[in-house]
């Protein structure tokens, strides 16, 4: 009674599935060459510029190393604060 779609057409199903397959290979392919070609661009990556590493200078300049604030940490010997009206997130590992 009942029709099976493999007695018509028996190779369909795999060929649909290598297809959709693919596509996500193929995907995942381009991302991989537009994150390598993307991190090539420069020597710094600044993909997110107000999130990053920064240098002593900058410290420095941005007055971290006042007396008064929230406490942030340590650089060097010498303890980091912050005294402003920024949101400031802290982190620490349990």
């Amino acid at each position: 009674m009942g029709y099976t779609l493999d007695a018509y057409v028996p190779t369909l199903p795999n060929k649909a599935g290598i297809i959709a397959a693919s596509r996500g290979v193929a995907g995942i392919v381009v991302a991989v060459i537009g994150l390598l070609w993307r991190a090539r661009q420069g020597r710094v990556a600044a993909t997110y510029p107000s999130s990053r590493w920064t240098s002593r200078p900058e410290v420095e300049a941005a007055g971290l190393f006042r007396p008064a604030g929230v406490f942030l940490g340590q650089l060097m010997g010498r303890y980091l604060r912050h005294d402003g009206p920024e949101h400031v997130m802290g982190f620490a590992p349990t």
